[in-house]
């Protein structure tokens, strides 16, 4: 069920929201497109419209995303559904049992939604021009315009169904009865205040969209006309609609979950400055190479730069003289409160260690690995199956990391996309804003402000007894471990959950790059699928090409010393750990890739006191995931395109299998 206006609100598509990655195409007026409109708004899924330019594919909407494409309202909707998490899908049982499925969907179409736009178009397009035109000028104006759509649209029609010109008015009106009647007699039947329950669900989206043409209400995508300017045969039907149980509720749907129009958006292509340049995952590692060979511990002004293994470990090893704190605090602090990747050495941090590694091995992780599988094996199947490719990032990891996350640490968010969103700003803010945009501060600052009610609120709900929580969660472990420390379980939460999502889509996508481009790789890997232990050593290897995290900061403290040299106190020191990870002196051979190698020589997830809390989650499900895709053929892929630091899109594609 999806949330009311009173919890999602009616939010408009503002500055927070990511770069749309999905184009709606569309025709004229449409109960169609309204309907693909409110579903991808109601999911906060920011999307780019374009208007078809011809009567290509007889005007059905299509809805296209990096590595699919739908054409048709059904297939668009599948392919909502398919990307969505349990509690947002469009099919699926209703509170009092009903089952909304594909076939109900296109029989609402026909009998309401084509029917009533047939039936208005025919009343707009006949109705002469001395009827509205002395009406004020907006009116006038969208008369105009949707006599100008309609003509468009009814050839469009005309074009679909393969059907003449004139329209038998009785069997539209007909047919428009029989899915009024049909909607009354389910309300009826159920004894409920709407088609899913006691509250609006998917089942009164679709009816209350497919219907828009004959209720005209506020808030729909379509700027119709005022009732009073219509023609009276139509004013009358509407009317006529609108007093029918079904037609309350359908306004009634509007009124409290219709969320605003989304405004108009554009695709931002990525932009590569210089630093981006010099970030690239094949220039970094060539230079730390280098300066693992001829200058390992390089000191320009009172910077640092530490790139050798046994350098990079000394520095992370000895937290008292590299800080953390003056790093990360400040900007941890500011979105989401005190945490312990903010902290150096105090009682503090070490309380809070105790209570976050507590709550990580008392909660309940059984239902992870299978989940983690399951959802590998569905979304790439439904791939294979439409077009034989996959976007690893928005399509793959990142969604099925957003949903372990939630199964792990037990926070939902309003919407999937709302999760993902908050969790990518606030790590951008917090851990990845080393130049201090200050785009991406505010961006961050809002991101946690969300996320700090989002989890107040679950608390509360667990406070009060709500018996639908899962205890066994994180968030339930960490409220059992404070006792009443709110706070302290708050911030504990957030700086757990926002690496996670990232994290995983990052990795996943670097090592699948990685072993595309090394084909011997890519075959050796295979032969492991079934070996988890090398599977695991293999993903590591590869991440060391093109790690997700090439280096850490630290801030030298009063009596900072590296192999018995001292440091200049509040010196920068940029620790390397790609070089560190191509260190000969680690890593024997390190141009080979070898899946037997010590784990404890790797610095994926930092060293020291501050290794990520994470990193065990990690270690199970990025292997599971790339193992998902190698199983299926993995055959080539694009670039990586990148969204400021994160991997934003990466489609891979699949052998054809026997």
């Amino acid at each position: 069920m999806l949330p009311l206006r009173g919890q999602l609100g009616r939010l408009s598509m503002h500055k927070s929201f990511e770069r749309p990655r999905i184009s709606l195409q569309v025709s004229g007026i449409c109960a169609r497109t309204e309907l693909l409109r409110w579903l991808l708004e109601q999911r906060r899924i920011t999307y780019v419209e374009e208007i078809y330019p011809s009567l290509e594919a007889g005007g059905r909407p299509k809805l296209t995303t990096a590595d699919r494409a739908a054409q048709g309202m059904i297939a668009a909707v599948n392919l909502i559904d398919s990307r969505s998490r349990k509690t947002e899908k469009v099919y699926g049982a209703t509170d009092s049992g009903e089952v909304f499925d594909a076939e109900l969907l296109k029989t609402l179409w026909f009998k309401l939604g084509r029917a009533g736009l047939l039936l208005w178009m025919h009343f707009v397009s006949s109705a002469p021009r001395r009827s509205f035109s002395k009406l004020p000028a907006v009116e006038s104006k969208l008369w105009s315009e949707a006599r100008q759509s309609t003509k468009f649209a009814i050839r469009l029609l005309e074009l679909e169904e393969r059907r003449a010109t004139e329209f038998n008015l009785d069997e539209l009106k007909s047919a428009i009865e029989s899915a009024l009647d049909m909607a009354d007699a389910i309300l009826d039947r159920q004894g409920s205040s709407f088609l899913a329950g006691e509250v609006p669900g998917v089942p009164d989206v679709i009816f209350s969209a497919m219907a828009s043409p004959l209720l005209l209400p506020e808030g729909c995508s379509t700027p119709f006309p005022l009732l009073e300017t219509m023609p009276d045969e139509l004013r009358q039907l509407i009317d006529q609609c609108r007093s029918r149980p079904c037609g309350k509720v359908g306004m009634e749907t509007y009124r409290l979950i219709r969320p605003k129009r989304q405004e108009a958006m554009r695709d931002i292509r990525e932009k590569t400055g210089f630093v981006g340049w010099l970030l690239r995952p094949p220039i970094l590692r060539f230079g730390a190479k280098t300066l693992v060979r001829w200058a390992p511990r390089l000191q320009i002004g009172s910077r640092y730069i530490v790139s050798d293994w046994a350098g990079c470990a000394e520095v992370l090893d000895r937290d008292n003289d590299f800080l953390i704190g003056p790093i990360n605090q400040k900007r941890i602090e500011s979105v989401s409160g005190p945490f312990i990747l903010g902290m150096d050495r105090s009682k503090e941090l070490l309380e809070q260690r105790r209570h976050v590694y507590s709550a990580l091995r008392s909660a309940d992780r059984s239902a992870l690995a299978p989940l983690a599988k399951s959802e590998a094996d569905r979304l790439i199947d439904e791939a294979i199956a439409e077009q034989g490719r996959i976007d690893v990032v928005n399509g793959y990891a990142r969604l099925i990391g957003a949903r372990l996350a939630s199964k792990l640490f037990g926070i939902l968010g309003p919407t999937e996309q709302d999760l993902m969103r908050v969790a990518r700003a606030i790590f951008h803010e917090t851990f990845l804003n080393l130049s201090d945009d200050p785009e991406v501060r505010v961006r961050g600052i809002a991101a946690g402000k969300e996320l700090r009610a989002w989890i107040e609120q679950e608390i509360r709900t667990r406070r009060a007894g709500d018996v639908s929580n899962n205890d066994n969660d994180v968030l339930g472990c960490l409220m059992r471990s404070t006792g009443a420390d709110e706070d302290a379980s708050r911030a504990m939460l957030a700086g757990l959950l926002v690496g996670a999502i990232d994290t995983t889509a990052t990795a996943v996508a670097n090592i699948a790059k990685v072993i595309l481009d090394d084909p011997v790789l890519k075959q050796t890997m295979r032969g492991d699928l079934d070996d988890p232990l090398r599977l695991s050593g293999w993903c590591w290897e590869a991440l060391r090409r093109r790690p997700h995290n090439p280096l850490l900061i630290r801030r030298a403290g009063p009596h900072a010393q590296l192999a018995g040299r001292p440091i200049k106190k509040d010196a920068l020191v940029i620790v390397l750990t790609v070089g560190a990870m191509h260190d000969p002196m680690a890593f024997a051979s390190p141009e080979m890739l070898r899946p037997d190698r010590p784990p404890d020589r790797y610095m994926h997830f930092g060293r020291g006191l501050h290794l990520c809390s994470g990193r065990d989650f990690n270690a199970v499900h990025i292997p599971t995931l790339v193992g998902g895709l190698l199983r299926r053929g993995l055959k080539s892929g694009s670039r990586i395109r990148m969204c400021g630091p994160f991997p934003d899109e990466f489609v891979v594609e699949f052998k054809k299998m026997n």
